[in-house]
C-alpha cells in the first residue's frame, strides 16, 4: 500500500509544538497527506478549560482539516458533549506515570513488569471511562527502562490491550516519529479487528507527514485501506 495515508497527530502553537497551523498545512500538502489532523494537548499543562479548548476548536474550523485532542492518561480533564460533537476524535496517551514522565526522565523504575502492568491498566480504564478514539504510543516507555520494551512488552500484555481497544473500539496509533509499536502489536490489531491509526506526533514543522515508520508496516504485513482509522467526518 503506497498510497497517502492521513496523518491525525500533529501538534502546533497551541500546546507544545512549534508550528503554527499554517505551517503544518503547507508541510501536510507538500508531502501529499491524504488527511492532516490538528491533535494539540487539551491537559493541565496546556489548554486547561473548556473556554480554550472552545477558542482551539473554532479556529480549527477555518481549516479544512480533522479536529482532535490528546489527553494525558492519568489526567483527563472533561469535556461537554456540546464540544465533543465538534471534535473529530480524542487520542489519549499516558506520559506520566507514578510521578515518572516518559519523555526525558532517567528516574530508575526497578520493577519493570509491574510499571507496565500498571500502565496497562491505566489505558484500559481511560478508554472505558472516557470518549477516547484512538490510543497513541502504547507501547513506548520510560528512557529507564525503554530497552527493555521487547522484554517486558509480553505476548499477553499485547493481547489484552488488543482485546480492550476491540471490545470499546478504539483504533490504535503507529507512530511515525516514535516508531512504535511492534510488528507484534499490529498483527493482534489485524488479527482482532481493531483499526491502525496513522501519526507522526509531529512537534515540529519538519515531522509533519514523518509517516515512513507506520507505511512499512502497512505495507510489510499487507493492511487494507478498510483497517485505516478515518474520523467518521471524512469517511
Amino acid at each position: 500500500m503506497r498510497e497517502a495515508l492521513p496523518d491525525l497527530h500533529v501538534h502546533t502553537r497551541f500546546s507544545d509544538g512549534r508550528a503554527t497551523v499554517d505551517e503544518a498545512i503547507k508541510t501536510g500538502t507538500r508531502r501529499g497527506l491524504s488527511l492532516l489532523g490538528i491533535c494539540d494537548h487539551y491537559d493541565p499543562l496546556y489548554m486547561k478549560s473548556e473556554s480554550e479548548l472552545r477558542h482551539y476548536i473554532a479556529t480549527l474550523k477555518a481549516y479544512e482539516v480533522a479536529r482532535g485532542v490528546e489527553i494525558s492518561i492519568g489526567n483527563e480533564l472533561p469535556i461537554s458533549n456540546g464540544l465533543l460533537k465538534e471534535l473529530d476524535y480524542v487520542i489519549a496517551g499516558v506520559h506520566r506515570l507514578r510521578g515518572i514522565a516518559f519523555w526525558g526522565d532517567p528516574t530508575p523504575i526497578y520493577d519493570g513488569y509491574r510499571f507496565v502492568a500498571e500502565m496497562l491498566d491505566s489505558i484500559k480504564e481511560a478508554v472505558e471511562h472516557y470518549p477516547v478514539d484512538i490510543i497513541a504510543h502504547v507501547t513506548w516507555l520510560p528512557e529507564s527502562v525503554r530497552h527493555e520494551t521487547r522484554r517486558l512488552i509480553t505476548e499477553e500484555w499485547i493481547r489484552e490491550l488488543v482485546l480492550v481497544a476491540a471490545d470499546r473500539g478504539v483504533a490504535i496509533e503507529v507512530s511515525g516519529v516514535w516508531r512504535v509499536p511492534d510488528e507484534e502489536v499490529v498483527r493482534e490489531c489485524i488479527h482482532q479487528g481493531v483499526l491502525i491509526a496513522t501519526g507522526s506526533d509531529a512537534h515540529q514543522v519538519s515531522q509533519v507527514g514523518e509517516l515512513t515508520y507506520p507505511r512499512e508496516l502497512i505495507r510489510r504485513l499487507s493492511v487494507n485501506r478498510q483497517q485505516i482509522f478515518i474520523p467518521r467526518r471524512f469517511r
